[in-house]
C-alpha cells in the first residue's frame, strides 16, 4: 500500500482566469490551423477588395510584429465582434434610438434579450366530400342477337377535419425582470395563422403550447458601447491574472458573454427550423407548393472578425486602421441585408402567413451572430496557437514539469553557494565514515530528470548534523527507544503544472550483500518524538521501493476563504485540524543499523 507523505503547501494558487495545462493542451490540439486558414481565406478576397491596392492583408503569423501587436490584435478582434454583433441586432430590428435607451438602462440595471413564442391549434369543423375514382369499369354481354353493356365508377366518401393554427413570436429587450411594458423594447414581433386540413380527428399540433422564454443577459456587451455608439475594449495588461492576449480576464469575460449570446441565437434558430418551418409544411395537399428553406444560411455574408495584419508597401502600419474597421462593418451590414432580402423574396410575402420573408431575416441574423462568436473564438485561439508555435520553435520542444525541474536544477548551481545548494536525497547507510556503506536510502521521482521516465533522487534543501538531544519512539505502551545519531531536515520544492497530478515518488532502500538495517517510516509528532507507522528489515541485497502519496494542503488564503462563511464552532474545529496537520504530519524516516547474523 502507498505510504503517506507530508503535505506540500502551494504558495501560488492558480487564478480563476488561467486555464489548466490539460485544458490548454486540449485546446491547442483541437485548434485546426488548416481548417481555420481555409475559412479565413474566403474572407481575404473581400478584405482585399475593401482595402486600398497598396495595402495587403496577411496572416498575423506571416507578418513581422512585436508581442504588443498581439495584444493590439486581440483588442481589435473583440471590438470587431462587439460592433458586428450590434450591427446584426440592428439589421434584426433594433433601432439606433432603442440602442441608446438600452445603454442608458444598463447604467443602473441589467439588460437582457428575450425570445418568446406561443402557438394554438383549435378544431374548426368536420367536412365530408365524395371523390370519384379515376378508373371506370365497363361490362358487356349478348343474348342471342341482342348485345348490351354497362359502366360504373367507385365513389369514395372522404372525411376531412379542419384546424385553425395560430401563433406569434417576439424578440424584446428588457431591463431588470421586465415586469412593466415601460421596461421593454420590442425588436421584432409577428403574428401568423393558417388552416390545416387532416384526415384524422387528432390534433396535428398542441392545442395550446407556450414555448419556454429564452433569455440572455447583454449587460456586458452594452457596457462597452459608448455614447456615440462606438465600441471600447482594452485588455488590462497590468492585472496579475493577465497571462497572454488570450488568457486574461477581459477576453475571458468577452468570450463568456458572447458565447451565451451565441447559444441564445442558436435557440432562436432552433425554433424556426424545428417548429415553425415544419408547421408550414404540415397538411399540404399534393397540388400545393412546398417551401424551400435550404437557402436560409449565412453563405456570402461577410464576417469581419478576422485575425489579420496589414502589409504596406515600403513598410508601415501593421494593424488595421479605424477607417478599415468602419469599412469592414459597412460591408458586413451590406451583405447581411442583401442576403436577408434575397432569401426573404423566395418566401411568401403575406405577413400573416405562417412563414414570410421576415422569418428568414431573423434566422439569418441569428446564424450570423453565431458565426461572429465562432470567428472571435477561433481568432483569439489563433493568437494563442501562434504564440505557442513561436515558443515551441524557440525552445525546440514542449516543456514538461520534468524539464522545468531540470531547468531549475541547472540554474540552482549558479544561484546558490556551494554550501547551500539543493542536494539529491540519497544517503549511504554506514556505521561511521571509516566503514564501508551497507546500503543506500533515497527518495526518487520522475520530476528531477530531463527524461520523465527516468527515476532520479529528488533535490532538496537540507540542513542537519549530529543530534544534540535524543529523540524517542514507542515500541509499545510500556517501551520506548531513545536514539541520537545524524539528523537531517529536508525541504523539497516540487514542480508541477496546473491540471497535472503529482509526480510519482518512491522511497528506495537497498542493502548490500551480507548487510542489514531497519527502516522506520512515520512522522514527527513533536520536537523529541518520532511516531513510526511502518518498519522493514532491509538485508542481503534487498531492494525495497515504496510509493509515497503526496497530500496537498490549502494555502493560508484558500483556507481563510473556505472557512469565511462557517459558524464560529466550525471555524475553530477547522483551525485546530489545520494546526494538527501543520505540526504533526512531517514525514520522517529513521534508519537503525543492526549486525548481520554472519558477523
Amino acid at each position: 500500500a502507498p505510504w503517506q507523505l507530508p503535505h506540500c503547501i502551494t504558495t501560488n494558487p492558480r487564478p480563476h482566469s488561467v486555464i489548466k495545462r490539460s485544458e490548454f493542451r486540449k485546446r491547442m490540439q483541437s485548434f485546426n490551423e488548416v481548417a481555420f486558414r481555409g475559412r479565413v481565406n474566403k474572407a481575404l478576397e473581400t478584405v482585399q477588395q475593401i482595402l486600398q491596392r497598396a495595402r495587403h492583408p496577411i496572416y498575423a503569423a506571416d507578418a513581422s510584429h512585436t508581442y504588443t501587436d498581439k495584444y493590439v490584435l486581440g483588442n481589435l478582434l473583440v471590438r470587431l465582434a462587439l460592433s458586428s454583433t450590434i450591427q446584426a441586432l440592428c439589421v434584426l430590428g433594433l433601432t439606433e434610438k432603442d440602442l441608446g435607451t438600452l445603454v442608458e438602462w444598463n447604467k443602473s440595471t441589467t439588460v437582457s434579450l428575450r425570445f418568446a413564442a406561443e402557438e394554438k391549434c383549435t378544431f374548426v369543423k368536420e367536412t365530408k366530400r365524395e371523390q370519384e375514382s379515376a378508373t371506370r369499369t365497363e361490362t358487356t354481354g349478348h343474348v342471342g342477337s341482342i348485345s348490351f353493356g354497362s359502366s360504373s365508377k367507385t365513389v369514395t366518401t372522404i372525411t376531412e377535419y379542419e384546424w385553425k393554427y395560430e401563433g406569434n413570436y417576439k424578440i424584446i429587450a428588457f431591463r431588470g425582470v421586465g415586469a412593466d411594458a415601460a421596461d421593454q423594447i420590442v425588436i421584432k414581433a409577428r403574428e401568423y395563422s393558417r388552416e390545416i386540413v387532416t384526415g384524422s380527428k387528432s390534433n396535428p399540433k398542441t392545442e395550446h403550447h407556450l414555448f419556454p422564454d429564452q433569455d440572455v443577459n447583454i449587460s456586458w456587451l452594452l457596457e462597452h458601447v459608448q455614447g456615440d455608439k462606438s465600441v471600447k475594449f482594452e485588455i488590462d495588461r497590468e492585472k496579475d491574472t493577465c497571462r497572454t492576449p488570450r488568457r486574461n480576464e477581459d477576453v475571458g469575460d468577452a468570450l463568456s458573454a458572447l458565447l451565451k449570446l451565441s447559444t441564445w441565437a442558436a435557440q432562436v434558430k432552433h425554433f424556426f427550423f424545428n417548429s415553425l418551418f415544419q408547421t408550414a409544411q404540415l397538411g399540404l395537399s399534393s397540388s400545393e407548393k412546398r417551401l424551400d428553406f435550404a437557402g436560409i444560411s449565412t453563405l456570402g455574408v461577410f464576417v469581419p472578425v478576422v485575425p489579420l495584419f496589414i502589409e504596406v508597401e515600403g513598410g508601415g502600419q501593421v494593424t488595421l486602421e479605424q477607417s478599415d474597421v468602419a469599412s469592414f462593418l459597412s460591408e458586413q451590414t451590406r451583405t447581411l441585408v442583401e442576403k436577408s432580402t434575397a432569401v426573404g423574396n423566395t418566401l411568401p410575402s403575406d405577413p400573416t402567413g405562417v412563414v414570410c420573408g421576415e422569418d428568414a431575416r431573423v434566422c439569418i441574423c441569428s446564424l450570423h451572430i453565431s458565426d461572429i462568436v465562432s470567428g472571435l473564438v477561433e481568432g483569439v485561439n489563433y493568437i494563442e496557437h501562434m504564440l505557442y508555435q513561436q515558443l515551441y520553435a524557440a525552445v525546440g520542444k514542449e516543456v514538461t514539469s520534468a524539464d522545468f525541474a531540470a531547468f531549475n536544477k541547472f540554474h540552482n548551481r549558479k544561484l546558490f553557494r556551494e554550501d547551500v545548494q539543493p542536494l539529491p536525497f540519497c544517503y549511504a547507510v554506514r556505521r561511521s565514515p571509516k566503514h564501508s556503506p551497507e546500503g543506500v536510502l533515497s527518495i526518487e521521482g520522475s520530476s528531477g530528470g530531463v527524461d520523465g521516465n527516468v527515476k532520479e533522487p529528488v533535490f532538496t534543501h537540507v540542513m542537519g548534523g549530529t543530534a544534540a538531544a535524543p529523540m524517542k519512539f514507542n515500541i509499545n505502551a510500556a517501551t520506548s527507544v531513545q536514539f541520537k545519531g545524524e539528523r537531517y531536515l529536508h525541504a523539497w520544492l516540487m514542480h508541477t503544472f496546473s491540471g497535472q497530478g503529482a509526480p510519482e515518488v518512491e522511497l528506495v532502500a537497498q542493502a548490500r550483500q551480507l548487510s542489514s538495517f531497519i527502516v522506520l517510516i512515520g512522522k514527527i509528532a513533536c520536537a523529541d518524538t518520532f511516531e513510526p507507522k511502518y518498519a522493514m528489515i532491509v538485508q542481503n541485497k534487498d531492494d525495497f521501493r515504496v510509493p509515497l502519496c503526496l497530500t496537498t494542503l490549502p494555502t493560508p488564503k484558500e483556507f481563510k476563504d473556505a472557512i469565511e462563511s462557517m459558524s464560529p464552532e466550525q471555524q475553530e474545529f477547522c483551525k485546530a485540524w489545520r494546526a494538527m496537520q501543520l505540526e504533526s504530519t512531517l514525514f520522517a524516516v529513521c534508519v537503525v543499523q543492526i549486525k548481520p547474523l554472519l558477523e
